[in-house]
Order: structure tokens, then sequence, then C-alpha cells
């Protein structure tokens, strides 16, 4: 642009130096107008492309601005997508893990079911079993019973005698004039056919245990006795034992079914304020149980 002021100042210089006619003047003086004119144009146009390049220039920075931050955010995406896939994939192992341990659980249970199932049979079979056992038990003890009373008829009717068929036992209550004189632990004579009684019914009885207990009243042991029996738990013990060793030795019964308890004057079954009662408490208690 500087150059084109340069051409048209020379040529005025020309104009003015040189001879040159009016008319030539002129002409090139509506030349360098139509120049001037010119490089207005062209400075007015020149102006406008800078300006034009400058908007340019600006919103290339621009765009260029938007494309890095679109970059970051795409790089944002990419890096939680990639976060994203990760958990997914974490999900997918944790979920087949749970699978797995759901289906090895389930097989646990169902064999632990079956387990049951088979104990809950056997515990079904058992209680069956032991109920009709039971039931064995307790026609067993009816049978004893019967041949108790049949072997037993005298001393029932006269009441030295009674019987009680209970629940899973029987009690055999015998009063201590039948089987001792008084003050006395040896098995008189006329106690020995009870005893024999007894010993053939348990002897015919299967899977039962006799149990044989002695009481007394609350009367003291009187001078003459006390050397021997301090007082009515040591009576009633050599008794109880007597009778057992009569049923094991006279009747024939093996010791490993019969056990011995002695009470004294302290299981009372009657008053010892009274002749009766204290009569009533004198005695000898053989129970019939089932072994179990």
């Amino acid at each position: 642009m500087r150059h084109l002021y340069l051409y048209v100042s020379c040529i005025m210089l020309a104009l003015l130096a040189g001879c040159v006619s009016s008319g030539k003047f002129q002409a090139k003086v509506d030349e360098a107008g139509r120049y001037q004119v010119e490089v207005a144009q062209l400075l007015k146009e020149v102006a406008g492309l800078t300006a034009e390049r400058d908007s340019l220039q600006m919103e290339t920075e621009r765009m260029q601005g938007e494309n890095a931050e679109m970059v970051n955010r795409l790089a944002i995406i990419e890096a939680t997508n990639a976060d994203l896939q990760a958990a997914m994939e974490a999900s997918r192992a944790e979920k087949d893990q749970m699978i797995l341990k759901l289906s090895n659980d389930k097989q646990t249970l169902e064999s632990e079911l079956a387990s049951l199932k088979l104990e809950h049979q056997a515990l079904r079979d058992r209680l069956t079993k032991e109920q009709q056992d039971q039931a064995m038990k307790m026609v067993e003890l009816q049978n004893t019973y019967g041949r108790l009373v049949e072997g037993l008829t005298e001393q029932i009717g006269l009441g030295q005698i009674r019987i009680d068929s209970l629940a899973n036992r029987l009690q055999v209550n015998i009063i201590d004039q039948v089987l001792f004189l008084s003050g006395e632990s040896v098995v008189r004579t006329t106690g020995r056919k009870v005893l024999d009684a007894v010993a053939n019914a348990f002897k015919m009885a299967a899977d039962q245990k006799m149990v044989i207990e002695g009481h007394t009243d609350n009367v003291p042991i009187g001078e003459k006795l006390r050397d021997r029996y301090p007082t009515n738990w040591e009576l009633s013990a050599a008794r109880a034992t007597n009778v057992a060793r009569y049923l094991i030795e006279q009747g024939g019964i093996d010791p490993q079914g019969i056990s011995v308890a002695a009470y004294g004057e302290y299981k009372p079954v009657a008053t010892n304020t009274t002749k009766e009662g204290r009569a009533s408490n004198r005695r000898i208690e053989i129970l019939f149980l089932p072994s179990d």
C-alpha cells in the first residue's frame, strides 16, 4: 500500500518538473485521482479483510477452546465409562460367586434335609418300638399282678398284703407281722410263703426289676435292741436287706434285678398317733418296675 502512495507521488513530481502540456497534465491528475480512489477502496477492503481475519481468528480461538473443553469432557466420559465397565465386571463376578454360593448352600441344605428325614424316620421307628416295648412291659406287669394276686389270695383276704397296680409299676405292701417278729429282722416262717410267691411271680416276669423298701413307725428302738439297731434306719435297712437275701438265696432271683432302700420312719402311709396307723407304717414295700 505504501508503494502505491509513492507511485502517485512520483507521477505528481514528474508532471511538475517536466514540460507537460495542460491536457496531459490534467489526464495525469485524473489518473492520480483514480489511483487515490482505488487506493482508498483497497484500503477499505484491506481493513474489512483485516477485521474479518481478526473475527475469524477469535472464532477459531473460541472453537479451539470449546474443542479443548469437549476433549476434556470426552476424556472424563471415557474414564467414567471405564469405571462403569469395571464396576459391571466386578458386579458380574460377584453375582456369579453369589449364584455359586447359593447353589452350594442349596445342595448342603438338601443334604441336611435328607439326613434329618432319615433321623426323623429313625426316631419315629425307635419311638414306635419303644411304645411297643412299653406296651409289652405293661402287659407283663399286669400278668405279674395276676400271678401275685393268685399266689397271695389268702394274705390279701386277711388284709396282711395289699397289691396296687399303678401306671408303670406294681406295689406289694406287706405288714411287718407277716414277715418278722417284733423288733427282729430275720424272715419268719409265715413270711417265707409270701416271699416264695413273690419270687415265683418275679421269675416269670420278663425284663423287670424289683425294689425292696424298709419302713417303720416313729417309736424309738428299745434299749434291748439299741445295740443292734441304734435307730429305725438300721432296723428298716436290715429287714429290707434280709428280704432281698431270701429272694436271692431261696427264691433263685438274679441279684442284678434287685435293689434295697431304707426309709425308717420318714415315709409313713398313716398317722403314728394310733396303734392301727403305726401298724400300717411298719411294712415292707416291694416294687415291680420295668427295667428301664
